[in-house]
């Protein structure tokens, strides 16, 4: 459930800015990508255009700075495409400033 956190703060931050946004509150947030990490499948397949060091990953903090290749033409762009067996998602945030 590493992705939780990771899918969260797509769901949550404004790109641009590096701050939370008022849309969703960090509950709703969580809970969306419960469920959506549960609905693809512990097996799933996860790839994104966003590289964060390990330690990101195992403590569940994208608060820092991360690489990119850009998939928009917008400043920021984070995507995150899950397949498991029977279903694909994607989450797609980007903002300019």
């Amino acid at each position: 459930m590493r992705l939780v956190p990771f899918l969260q703060m797509l769901l949550t931050t404004d790109f641009a800015y590096l701050e939370s946004r008022a849309s969703l509150s960090q509950q709703e947030a969580e809970s969306i990508a419960r469920k959506v990490v549960d609905l693809v499948g512990a097996d799933a397949r996860w790839w994104s255009n966003v590289e964060y060091p390990k330690w990101a990953w195992e403590y569940g903090d994208f608060s820092g700075d991360f690489g990119a290749n850009p998939l928009t033409g917008h400043t920021y762009d984070c995507a995150m495409v899950g397949v498991g067996d029977s279903v694909a998602v994607a989450f797609l945030a980007y903002s300019d400033d």
